[in-house]
């Protein structure tokens, strides 16, 4: 056979064009045919009537810079993982980002877990956050979801992870790191990023292949800290920063819709796009799925 295609699997790939290699799974033309079952190995792939053999040398490391796709998110099931912005109870009847996702790309499974009210950083003893819900029951927090969804065995079935905070962390000012960095215990955890790296942790230990997104903060009325009623010390300008920061430090793919989002806020005088200073409406989750899928 004359035509011969030597190539590595990365996130994505192109072959002149003709060939994207999206995971270690399956290789996808451009016309979406499928060969699927390729790892470490050989098969034939036919476009415009010329056959070619397709000779996968080995596997890289996962990486960052993955794009979303019908094609990567067919079939797969996706964790989200958040506050009241991502939460189905904030827009009651009409669909979440998280939902429209699922529906456009014909995702297999959507296990929504965003509560409202919840930070990322775990509700330690005596910290803002646990002297305001110290009496609530429910998971309040992004470490404490993981655990009970770890203890439920439930973390291994998840291929992607939608990690959306930061609104309430900042009302709570959390602290955005700590000297001590030990993160294999709740107890441990006093700070935002020491939270990421508990959760970033566990999801992997469950799931080596999982593919984890940080969902940055959306536009809030409360951009300036100055006239923000949350605090003045932690900004969110610093939360996007320490997010961004983890993401780096784990190559994981982070998303920040924020300065995107702000263009559509004008709530005050009509909301369109945003019920309020934070939470979206329906137009705003569909302009919020519009970039993700398009990151």
């Amino acid at each position: 056979m004359g035509n011969i295609i030597n190539i590595e699997i990365h996130e994505t790939y192109c072959v002149n064009n003709k060939i994207k290699v999206l995971d270690n799974k399956q290789i996808i033309s451009i016309n979406n045919n499928t060969i699927k079952g390729i790892n470490i190995g050989k098969a034939t792939l036919l476009i415009n009537n010329i056959e070619y053999e397709i000779n996968v040398l080995k596997e890289n490391a996962l990486s960052d810079s993955f794009t979303l796709s019908y094609e990567r998110l067919a079939n797969k099931n996706l964790l989200v993982i958040g506050d009241s912005v991502s939460a189905q109870a904030t827009i009651k009847d009409s669909k979440t980002y998280s939902t429209l996702l699922k529906e456009a790309c014909n995702m297999n499974i959507l296990d929504n877990q965003a509560i409202c009210g919840t930070t990322l950083t775990y509700m330690y003893e005596n910290s803002n956050i646990d002297k305001e819900y110290h009496d609530n029951k429910e998971a309040i927090d992004g470490c404490r979801v993981i655990k009970k969804l770890e203890d439920e065995n439930k973390l291994k079935d998840y291929d992607y992870v939608i990690i959306a905070f930061g609104h309430n962390d900042l009302y709570f000012q959390t602290p955005l790191d700590e000297e001590n960095i030990k993160f294999e215990q709740l107890n441990d955890i006093h700070s935002f990023k020491n939270s990421y790296r508990y959760i970033i942790n566990k999801l992997k230990k469950n799931n080596p292949n999982v593919r984890i997104i940080i969902l940055n903060c959306t536009y809030s009325e409360y951009a300036n800290a100055l006239s923000s009623p949350y605090g003045k010390n932690i900004t969110y300008q610093s939360l996007r920063k320490a997010s961004e920061e983890i993401a780096k430090d784990y190559s994981i793919k982070i998303i920040d819709p924020w300065d995107y989002m702000k263009q559509f806020f004008d709530y005050e005088t009509n909301k369109f796009y945003y019920q309020d200073s934070v939470h979206l409406s329906k137009n705003g989750h569909e302009k919020l799925f519009e970039f993700i899928l398009n990151k």
